[in-house]
């Protein structure tokens, strides 16, 4: 299933148009945080820097998708059970 969703983020998701617009605002954020590293760094150094926010940040958003679609499952299977049976109240 973690296989399905990550199919699900990784070609849907990813690709919304509301995630394509978040992802240029987090462009400009990223700039603006290491922009006062450039007199300290190489640019090598800044892009290894980069590269770590965004790696950090992919995987943050995706596991913060596998968490929304379990507590909505969650959500769902609790909505679902029957309010006559003993077990379940």
């Amino acid at each position: 299933m973690k296989d399905l969703l990550s199919k699900i983020y990784d070609y849907v998701i990813n690709y919304e148009d509301d995630s394509i617009k978040l992802g240029s605002k987090f462009d400009v954020e990223v700039k603006k945080a290491i922009e006062p590293l450039k007199e300290s760094m190489t640019a090598e150094e800044l892009e290894r820097i980069k590269g770590i926010v965004y790696s950090t940040a992919y995987t943050a958003e995706k596991n913060g998708f596998y968490l929304g679609i379990r507590t909505a499952l969650t959500m769902f299977v609790e909505a679902m059970q029957l309010p006559d049976d003993p077990d379940k109240s």
